[in-house]
């Protein structure tokens, strides 16, 4: 097995013209977990709980280890990593098996809120926290939006000792006080969960205010007030109760949960209208609209997973290309594609590379856009957690990710709060010589989501079965000759005839009376194929569905330890052997 992990770590190295990130593509390694696919529960300096917040500077990593989404356990502290290019394998590293899971890595040097790793009490005071969801750090000082206790915590430089105490404390008039404000003031904050340092500016996404705070020059007292307010006119505009009546527009927000900025474009993550806005400069004054919007087409929509609209009774696409027609011709849309977003966490950009990073949180995945955007409701290129933009399948495994809600990026690797998996991904650009199916079974080179509807009770002249597959219904009526094994047949010759069902394709098991169902698409994709079935009204006979969607789509990061593994792809080797 070392010989395939090793195979695969170096067709991922960065070292050719091509290098690039890739749909689909499985995290290189794992922290806060002892194996790729554990969620081990606990606190230690190499365990995490439901972590969230991430920054990465001068060499070291950040990691708020608490969260705002009840992924448990929260353990109300902020872990520092120094040394990662040391403490991390490289991607042209060969992995060495000293310990079980050698993609497993990382032991935090410093915890901060608790006075040792093992510890997880929430308190409030200079030192103590209560659900520090976000941390930020330009290698010279630290904050952590504290978001419980309302406040955001700064240390004026590195701290060097577990359970160092802040030396600022902002949106509080002390480190005893933890009341926000109602209505809001030009010092107040209620539930922060953002917060970026970049130039000797301090940025906030004071999300219970719906608002981003920006400080000019770093903060040196308690206290010390902001310069410029976003999402309001001025500091002391709240968020209406009443939220169903605030409209989006491109100088509002609703529960923004981060902020960045990249030196020249501000980035935030507006959760609740469910899109990412970036002002293409720093703004200069109080309330200023922003220039781009993702996640819809345009400053006025606020819809997760703006896919489609209905218009006179037809679906319309509205960020997504149809990927089908219905018998009447009809376009059918897919429910998330790669420019749409649902409650998204984070925004994160490269401007040197051009890159932009999305933290999906709703879709379980990172859009990766190649070039920064300058239109509305810009298609990312790749999407990293998912096989495909149209695709939602959160799990454990390799490939996979469950909400994740802050992003860090050294360059080389881009890091991952798996807040549900109790883990941080790190994944990194390569030459992708193997392609995301080059991994196989040997004994089944594709291997096809399957589900079956099985027939029982007594088969009665003018009793019906129904079996639904997405929204083609197929009805089958019963007959005075029928038997079992009759109907199954019939079902089958149904669902195939013609050019057959476009998503499956149907086979009889006539010894278990079982229609099955296979999926025409390989893989994963497969798994997203709908099916029902239902026999008519006062029927004898019994129509059962196995599960609401096919399942069993396998893909390459899903072979079952022990397997037989075929590896297919482009320049695997150094040298060709000799004929």
């Amino acid at each position: 097995m070392k010989c395939i992990l090793f195979l695969l770590l170096t067709a991922a190295a960065a070292s050719a013209a091509d290098i690039d990130f890739a749909t689909g593509q499985a995290a290189r390694l794992f922290i806060g977990q002892p194996q790729a696919t554990r969620q081990d529960p606990g606190a230690s300096e190499r365990l995490l709980g439901g972590v969230s917040g991430l920054a990465f500077a001068n060499d070291t990593l950040f990691v708020a280890d608490s969260n705002p989404v009840s992924s448990t356990p929260q353990n109300n502290r902020v872990l520092i990593f120094r040394n990662v290019s040391g403490g991390l394998p490289k991607p042209t590293d060969e992995l060495l098996y000293t310990q079980r899971c050698p993609i497993c890595v990382g032991q935090a040097n410093t915890v901060l809120g608790q006075p040792d790793f093992e510890k997880t009490e929430w308190g409030r005071s200079q030192s103590a926290m209560r659900k520090p969801t976000a941390v930020a750090s330009d290698g010279n000082v630290v904050a952590v939006a504290d978001t419980d206790n309302n406040r955001v915590l700064i240390w004026l430089s590195i701290p060097g000792g577990n359970n160092q105490p802040a030396d600022i404390v902002l949106g509080q008039q002390d480190f005893t006080t933890g009341i926000p404000a109602r209505p809001p003031n030009r010092r107040s904050m209620r539930g922060p969960q953002g917060v970026w340092i970049h130039s000797g500016k301090l940025f906030v996404a004071d999300t219970g205010n719906s608002r981003i705070l920006i400080w000019n020059s770093f903060p040196t007292q308690n206290g010390q007030e902001p310069d410029l307010v976003l999402g309001h006119p001025d500091f002391n505009t709240g968020t209406p109760e009443l939220l169903d009546q605030v409209a989006a527009r491109a100088d509002n927000l609703l529960n923004p949960v981060s902020v960045t900025y990249d030196g020249q474009r501000l980035y935030v993550a507006d959760l609740g209208y469910n899109r990412v806005l970036i002002w293409n400069s720093l703004p200069a004054s109080n309330g200023q609209p922003a220039d781009v919007v993702i996640g819809q087409p345009d400053m006025t929509s606020a819809i997760a997973n703006y896919s489609y609209r209905f218009e006179n009774e037809k679906a319309v696409g509205v960020l997504c290309a149809p990927v089908s027609q219905d018998e009447d011709g009809n376009d059918i849309y897919p429910a998330r594609c790669n420019a749409t977003l649902s409650f998204p966490r984070f925004a994160l950009a490269d401007p040197v590379r051009n890159l932009l990073f999305i933290a999906d949180g709703g879709n379980d995945r990172v859009l990766v856009f190649k070039g920064i955007p300058t239109e509305n409701g810009q298609a990312a290129d790749h999407v990293i957690g998912q096989l495909a933009g149209g695709i939602n399948q959160a799990s454990d495994a390799a490939d996979s990710m469950r909400t994740p809600m802050s992003l860090a990026w050294d360059g080389t690797n881009l890091y991952v709060s798996d807040t549900f998996n109790r883990r941080i991904n790190v994944y990194s650009m390569g030459e992708h010589n193997i392609p995301y199916t080059g991994v196989r079974n040997a004994a089944s080179f594709e291997i096809y989501a399957v589900g079956q509807v099985g027939l029982g009770g007594t088969v009665k002249e003018g009793d019906s079965v129904t079996i639904t597959i997405m929204d083609e219904e197929y009805t089958y009526e019963f007959t005075a000759d029928d038997t079992a094994d009759s109907v199954v047949a019939a079902l089958v010759d149904l669902i195939n005839a013609g050019d057959g069902d476009p998503y499956v394709f149907a086979t009889p098991n006539f010894s278990t009376s079982t229609v099955v169902l296979t999926s025409r698409a390989p893989g994963s994709d497969g798994n997203q194929v709908r099916y029902s079935a239902q026999a008519s009204e006062n029927a004898e006979v019994i129509a059962q569905a196995i599960g609401a969607t096919l399942s069993g789509g396998q893909d390459a990061a899903k072979i079952a330890p022990g397997a037989l593994v075929s590896i297919v792809g482009d320049n695997l080797a150094d040298s060709v052997a000799a004929a």
